[in-house]
């Protein structure tokens, strides 16, 4: 029997933030996670917030807003009674797919915005500072080192699990319902590039914008912003604007703009963007 063909759900978030945030991507029959925890939102009890996203072969799964049965001392703590939450969710839905011929030959990847309680879980083992926490909850040190489950950090700006602890702004909130609800396809989808489109090349350059005082992929790619390279600017309508009609030069390649009038200040100054220079 063949499901009907339905209309094809909207994508309310930005496109290009959507094919620019390196994701996470997955094989359609294997099981991911995302685990996230606010900390203390709660006025009367100072208790916390759990929220749990599983996700198989492009879709929502399983997923869980909890509010915490106990105080957290700090974000970590908070973090780690979701993520134990997490875990047990992610052990029901390995062996519901070992029934279903589907097994789980690898550990399953527990994405977590925090560090402190990723190293808590994959450290296996509590240190002088978790001791008051529940024995319980280190339970989840015993999964990972029966691989079963792998906590793997996440950045929060494509940690799912965020829409389900707290209030967003609007282009975050989006861009995880978007997600959570299935709009946006697996990339191995033949309807994903026409639903959200594509770059002719899906992945960022690090080498070319990467200066050497900088080292990670993340700060390079945020360098790119506050530093862009000539093309970036070369024949931006904007120039005028930011330049305020002088000559602005970057990598010893002066670019003078349409208007020839000289800025009265004689010393050079930072303008719009950093590392571009400004001057007479």
């Amino acid at each position: 029997m063949e499901l009907p063909v339905g209309p094809i759900p909207p994508v309310h978030s930005n496109k290009q933030d959507i094919l620019l945030d390196d994701r996470p991507q997955f094989a359609a029959n294997i099981a991911h996670a995302y685990s996230d925890s606010d900390w203390a939102t709660c006025v009367k009890t100072r208790r916390s917030f759990s929220g749990i996203c599983l996700r198989l072969a492009g879709g929502t799964i399983a997923y869980k807003c909890k509010f915490q049965p106990t105080v957290a001392g700090s974000s970590t703590e908070a973090e780690f009674m979701a993520a134990y939450d997490t875990g047990k969710m992610i052990l029901f839905v390995r062996s519901v797919l070992w029934d279903l011929d589907v097994p789980q030959e690898a550990a399953t990847i527990l994405y977590e915005d925090n560090d402190g309680c990723t190293a808590m879980g994959n450290a296996q083992k509590p240190t002088p500072r978790t001791r008051h926490i529940d024995i319980k909850y280190f339970s989840l040190c015993e999964w990972v080192e029966r691989d079963l489950i792998l906590l793997d950090r996440i950045d929060t700006s494509i940690n799912m699990s965020d829409n389900l602890t707290k209030s967003l702004q609007t282009l975050l909130f989006h861009r995880h319902a978007d997600f959570i609800l299935g709009h946006i396809p697996p990339t191995y989808s033949p309807v994903y590039s026409d639903l959200v489109g594509s770059y002719s090349n899906h992945t960022i350059d690090v080498d070319r914008f990467t200066p050497h005082s900088f080292t990670t992929p993340l700060t390079a790619t945020a360098a790119r912003i506050y530093a862009p390279i000539k093309e970036d600017y070369a024949y931006s309508p904007w120039l005028p604007v930011l330049g305020h009609g002088v000559t602005i030069q970057c990598c010893d390649d002066p670019l003078l703009l349409s208007s020839s009038s000289i800025h009265p200040l004689s010393s050079s100054h930072t303008g719009l963007w950093g590392g571009v220079t400004i001057g007479s």
